[in-house]
């Protein structure tokens, strides 16, 4: 009987974690547009464009990187594979560096919990900090999604699985970066 209860317990808790974000109402408005039930992101249309904190306390948009291919990382603590993925997220943001911008979007835990995480894994690339979970709500989705952004802002891929190695995410840039 215990041994039902745990289980029922973490499946729980993971679905929780997984969907933390998926399209619930934003209490804040004025910052963001609101969400539009059934309108997330979606491929073949313009990525909505937000402004969010940097862990050195500077804030940038999303659309001050038109022109350069964008991956955008929704990522948290509480997901284990979303936070052993980073290392590879890095090494494609070193590799596309002047080409692409890859940004690590971190759903609601504390700047002092992520710079500890990236400074354990020894990582520099650009983390958003989304404290609310706005950014994540507006975009339709919970980690571990990526979403590869072209020149024009238009979102290209949405893609929900954990990267194996950073070669799968260098060929969904190389393909934008050739044109799509």
């Amino acid at each position: 009987m215990k041994a039902v209860r745990l289980a029922t317990i973490l499946v729980l808790f993971a679905a929780i974690a997984f969907v933390s974000c998926a399209n619930q109402p934003s209490p804040n408005t004025e910052e963001q547009p609101p969400i539009v039930p059934g309108k997330p992101a979606a491929e073949g249309k313009e990525a909505p464009d937000f402004t969010l904190p940097t862990l050195d306390g500077r804030s940038l948009s999303l659309s001050s990187f038109r022109g350069q291919i964008v991956v955008l990382k929704f990522w948290g603590i509480a997901c284990r594979a979303c936070v052993e993925e980073l290392p590879l997220f890095q090494a494609v943001s070193d590799k596309w560096l002047g080409k692409a911008v890859v940004l690590a979007i971190n759903e609601r835990d504390s700047s002092e919990v992520v710079q500890k995480t990236l400074d354990n894994l020894g990582l520099t690339l650009p983390v958003l900090l989304d404290s609310e979970g706005k950014v994540c709500e507006r975009y339709g989705r919970g980690y571990p999604t990526t979403f590869f952004i072209d020149y024009n802002g238009i979102v290209r891929l949405i893609d929900d699985r954990l990267f194996d190695n950073s070669d799968q995410i260098d060929s969904i840039i190389a393909d934008l970066v050739s044109g799509y």
